[in-house]
């Protein structure tokens, strides 16, 4: 046979490793998508709200706009991956720091644990992918050979720094992004095609005209094949969709509110007496009650003040006693004209003069016993003191300042303020059909999200609105037993009916948002999708009140969204069960 002349068995053999690779093409792409979907099945979230937790990840918060810019994607689709995320707790929307009317995207500790958790699941579904495709990643010896002949050729001027080797396909092996099969027939090394759709290996060996001609060979082959398969496979199945029914269920509506805690009553123990502490007769941090001996000052000098003046009380007794002899010796002298007249003036005017001594030595005596009282330092309140200021052995006087704060307890006021616009919002929420209003609570929930059991009582609305906030002060009434709430915390205050009213509620889940608004995928009588937009009122655990847009019954779908569009044909694979309001009594607002 000539040496230019083919083999009988070449045709075939090439024909055959090209339908070999088309197999193994077909197949790596089916477990490729079938770890990747495992993958995100195992994370709970899509590409894109896996590419979002991502993104916060490396480059920190970033507002909305920046984020569609850098996924290149528009606001709707991304707020539509954001808003389960944002349910789920993984992402934060704050203010912004720059600009407050900028809304930034914050990644959560959940979001961060959640993303730790999918880099980890994605390293196992890359293993097992490698593992049954025989992936062969580049050995470190490998790569410390491909360093030193990079240096090599830099030291010679034959490339520059910046530039890159090409990777070394031959033997063939599956690297990252490419398909291969280890034994074709005839024992033909294969022929792999990375992601690109560039044919390596050594079939590769000759000219690129030949490399692209194999190139399209195998594209078209692959086309082909497809075109058969489709041809063949039967129809998709409809996709399975999780629904919930629209429900009537009672629902008491709130209103939230940022309100400070604030004692009744707060009072500043002082001195008003100078001298030393002598005694310090409570402890830091406990209850006291109203009469309760705080604190002693040194008595030893304003005893001698009092005992000095009642000494002073006691003379001016005596002197008056004795002008009230002689004004009275000097009336019967002078009826008998013993005595000029004068006399008995004089002796009258000495007796106003001595009244008038003791009633001045008697103000004094009482001074003195007031500023020895003042050596006794009491509670004026039942409440719980806090800080001494001084202790034992220091003198104090009414220049030292604050000794101690004592802080009631027992009830305690909860400060809030509500805008205009709010207030008319509630006023009219609350107004019933026969212009009655509706009875409301106040109920409190401390920092770390729990309720405060004791609910309070709404007892002030300032008189005029504050012209910088525009808003009103409002006031309510809360007992603390149990010393929970202290005075100047921040908690949430929640205005709510005292009675549930019956509204129709759907499950959060079920409610989307796009650039025109919410709306709720609902599948009808004959099994077919339809979106329906919706308004929506209050929250309640995690069901939502929805105003308008679909009645009582309505499936709609809450899990599965993701699958569907509108007017497409599904299969119902579970529904949640809802808890509809049965009571009489609550539906007709009793």
């Amino acid at each position: 046979m000539p040496s230019n002349s083919r083999p009988p068995d070449a045709r075939p053999a090439k024909t055959a490793m090209v339908e070999c690779n088309c197999l193994a093409l077909r197949q790596a792409a089916r477990h490729v998508t079938q770890f990747y979907d495992q993958f995100l099945a195992s994370c709970g979230l899509r590409t894109t709200q896996f590419s979002v937790l991502a993104r916060l990840k490396r480059a920190g918060p970033m507002t909305i706009n920046a984020l569609a810019r850098e996924l290149v994607m528009d606001r709707t689709t991304l707020g539509r991956n954001i808003l389960p995320l944002e349910r789920a707790g993984l992402v934060a929307i704050v203010a912004g720091r720059s600009d407050r009317r900028s809304k930034e995207l914050h990644l959560t500790e959940a979001g961060a644990a959640r993303l730790r958790a999918g880099v980890k699941r994605w390293a196992e579904a890359q293993a097992r992918f490698e593992t049954a495709f025989g992936i062969r990643r580049s050995s470190d010896g490998e790569r410390a050979r491909r360093r030193g002949q990079r240096r090599r050729l830099i030291s010679r001027r034959r490339i520059s720094p910046s530039s890159r080797l090409p990777r070394l396909r031959d033997p063939p092996s599956l690297r990252a992004g490419e398909t291969s099969i280890r034994t074709m027939p005839g024992g033909r090394t294969p022929m792999s095609i990375d992601a690109a759709g560039v044919a390596a290996g050594p079939l590769c060996a000759a000219r690129r005209p030949r490399i692209a001609a194999l190139a399209l060979l195998v594209a078209a082959l692959l086309a082909a094949c497809d075109e058969k398969k489709a041809a063949q496979a039967p129809p998709p199945p409809a996709p399975a969709v999780g629904v919930a029914s629209a429900a009537i269920k009672g629902v008491a509506q709130s209103y939230n509110f940022v309100g400070r805690i604030k004692a009744i009553n707060t009072v500043q123990l002082r001195a008003r007496v100078e001298g030393f502490l002598d005694k310090v007769l409570f402890r830091e941090g406990d209850d006291v009650h109203t009469g309760q001996l705080l604190y002693q000052i040194e008595k030893d000098q304003l005893q001698a003040q009092v005992d000095q003046a009642k000494a002073n009380v006691a003379a001016a007794q005596a002197t008056e006693l004795n002008a009230q002899l002689q004004y009275n010796r000097s009336l019967e002298l002078v009826k008998n004209q013993n005595v000029p007249q004068a006399t008995v003036d004089q002796n009258r005017a000495n007796l106003d003069g001595a009244k008038a001594t003791v009633l001045q030595t008697q103000a004094a005596l009482t001074q003195a016993l007031v500023n020895l009282s003042y050596t006794d330092i009491k509670s004026p309140i039942d409440g719980r003191i806090g800080l001494t200021a001084y202790t034992e052995g220091n003198l104090v006087n009414a220049a030292s300042g604050v000794l101690a704060t004592i802080v009631s307890q027992d009830p305690i006021y909860v400060v809030f303020p509500v805008s205009q616009r709010q207030l008319e919002d509630i006023r009219e929420a609350r107004r019933q059909e026969n212009g009655s209003l509706t009875k409301i609570e106040i109920l409190v929930r401390v920092p770390s999200g729990k309720d405060y059991q004791h609910p309070g009582v709404w007892n002030y609305t300032d008189p005029q609105v504050d012209q910088t906030t525009d808003t009103l002060t409002m006031r309510a009434t809360l007992p603390n037993p149990e010393r929970q709430l202290t005075d100047g915390e921040f908690v949430t205050v929640i205005v709510k009916e005292r009675k549930e009213q019956p509204r129709l509620v759907v499950p959060q889940a079920a409610l989307q948002v796009d650039q025109a608004g919410y709306y709720v995928l609902v599948v009808g009588a004959d099994n077919k999708v339809e979106q329906r937009r919706v308004a929506t009122g209050a929250t309640q655990d995690t069901d939502i009140v929805v105003e308008s847009g679909v009645k009582e019954g309505d499936k709609v779908i809450v899990d599965g969204v993701q699958k569907v569009r509108p007017g497409q044909t599904v299969q119902i694979a579970g529904q949640v069960a809802a808890v509809p309001v049965a009571t009489p009594a609550l539906r007709d607002g009793g």
